[in-house]
């Protein structure tokens, strides 16, 4: 199989409208609203784009579900791709020069909280898969809460396993230091 993608305008202009509002949410542990809005919107879009949803709820922090996504592969014995990622942010712990709650984008970089780690790249890959078509399985598992220490996370892969089951997962959680990296 042989795949291009190509980042187009369009993508751009629909990361910026997508990672300024997610942004905007605060979706910090302390701002559970916050959360939930970014979920609400995870949610929405998976289903838009065909995938099958699980959702996984602690009754301590109903306010950030796991959600398992997934898509099979277009042959019975295919292979899958799964993706653990998350869409909770940090909150706030240094002077900022701007609004960290605002997308800026100053100097050919965007600036805003969580922007890097992980809502910005989460972004990225989502509108990727939006605009190629593969054949094999996808499966994308996304929390909010890693910036706490994933204090259930253990428990959910014990007793998800056989959902999380993948050829590859590939564990998508990054940074950009500087332009080029």
């Amino acid at each position: 199989m042989e795949l291009e993608y190509v980042w187009t305008e369009e993508n751009l202009e629909k990361w910026m409208e997508v990672t300024s509002r997610w942004v905007s949410y605060q979706a910090t542990e302390s701002n559970p609203e916050g959360l939930t809005l970014l979920y609400n919107d995870l949610h929405k879009w998976l289903t838009e784009m065909g995938f099958e949803l699980e959702t996984h709820t602690d009754s301590e922090a109903p306010y950030r579900p796991v959600i398992i996504a997934s898509k099979p592969p277009k042959k019975s014995d295919g292979k899958w791709l799964g993706f653990f990622q998350h869409y909770d942010v940090e909150p706030i712990h240094d002077a900022w020069e701007s609004d960290p709650w605002t997308l800026i984008k100053k100097d050919e970089r965007v600036y805003g909280r969580g922007i890097a780690d992980n809502i910005g790249p989460l972004a990225h890959r989502l509108i990727m898969l939006e605009n190629i078509d593969v054949d094999i399985g996808l499966l994308l598992v996304i929390q909010g809460e890693e910036e706490i220490g994933s204090p259930t996370m253990a428990l959910f892969i014990e007793q998800n396993r056989e959902a999380l089951e993948a050829d590859v997962i590939i564990i998508a959680d990054s940074g950009n230091v500087k332009i080029g990296v």
